[in-house]
């Protein structure tokens, strides 16, 4: 017998039981319909995720960009060990410094076992002179780019700015014949960088920020696991050789957030005059040597002023 009664649903609703079935059914449809979307948005996801997730840099910008193209063809060069390829990444001049360096002193070239690209964003030019990222005499920094980098290391030897984890470095890039090379590659300031909000956000930034500041301030290289790697602190004696500027009694090594110098500086050499006078491509000068000889000799008179004005500071210091 047809089912023709009645029945009340929610607040005195009368609903005939033979449409029970077809709104069944469109709650059915409207629930597979749900899915599919859900299922085909997460899909979607997936396959644009997924790439990224396996590539080796999580590039903050234009991953087309010539520029990142140049600084990833570097990397893989360190990793396998290839000077050629590495070089060719480089502009003229460094090319040339290069090829003089690795002819006497070819086991200073890549002390990396493992050289991971993992992190890269371009820097506005505006904070460039405040991280000391520029190794031109182009004061407008006009023809650069200014690239932050996250390289993860693998070293047997962990040394100053070289640490087993991730490194940080800015590298700088100038076109050469209509392609674009790397210029230099520098330390930056990675506490101006946080500050200034360029940063990346990583725990081994925040630890490298750190590292920083206590090298600055009581001259000891520590690595990721606060390790001494270096002590750079100066001694009395260290003082006292100073020409006899320094009382070595007034002047007491502090831990105070105070400034001190170091009692060496680490300098590569790419003359080879003077790698047969310090019998080394890399060696530890000591640092008022280095202050009175060296330092003088980086500036130029035609430098911007505020460039001379911070080479004295660095002289006075």
């Amino acid at each position: 017998m047809e089912n023709w009664k009645k029945t009340r649903k929610g607040k005195g609703k009368i609903q005939d039981r033979k449409d029970e079935p077809k709104n069944l059914y469109k709650e059915v449809k409207m629930k597979v319909l749900k899915y599919i979307i859900v299922s085909l948005i997460i899909a979607i996801i997936v396959a644009v995720l997924l790439p990224l997730s396996n590539s080796r840099v999580a590039v903050k910008g234009n991953d087309t960009d010539e520029c990142i193209a140049v600084i990833e063809k570097m990397a893989n060069a360190v990793n396998s060990n290839d000077f050629i390829s590495y070089m060719n990444c480089f502009v003229e001049n460094e090319r040339r410094d290069m090829k003089d360096f690795v002819s006497y002193n070819a086991s200073e070239l890549f002390k990396e076992k493992e050289y991971k690209l993992v992190n890269i964003k371009e820097l506005p030019k505006e904070i460039i002179p405040a991280i000391g990222a520029s190794v031109s005499k182009n004061g407008d920094l006009d023809g650069e780019r200014f690239f932050y980098c996250g390289t993860k290391m693998r070293l047997d030897k962990e040394e100053k700015w070289l640490y087993n984890g991730e490194n940080y470095r800015v590298i700088i890039m100038k076109k050469e014949n209509g392609s674009w090379k790397i210029e230099g590659i520098v330390v930056p300031s990675y506490r101006v960088i946080v500050e200034k909000g360029f940063g990346f956000g990583t725990v081994e930034e925040s630890a490298s920020v750190k590292i920083e500041q206590e090298m600055e301030q009581k001259g000891l290289v520590k690595n990721y696991k606060g390790d001494i790697i270096e002590d750079l602190r100066p001694t009395d004696a260290d003082l006292k050789k100073e020409k006899g500027l320094i009382n070595a009694n007034d002047t007491k090594i502090t831990a105070n957030n105070e400034q001190i110098r170091p009692s060496s500086i680490k300098v590569y050499f790419t003359n080879p005059d003077n790698v047969t006078y310090w019998r080394n491509a890399r060696y530890p000068v000591p640092f008022y040597d280095y202050v009175q000889d060296v330092l003088p000799n980086e500036w130029e008179g035609g430098w911007p002023t505020e460039s001379l004005k911070a080479g004295a500071l660095a002289c006075k210091m």
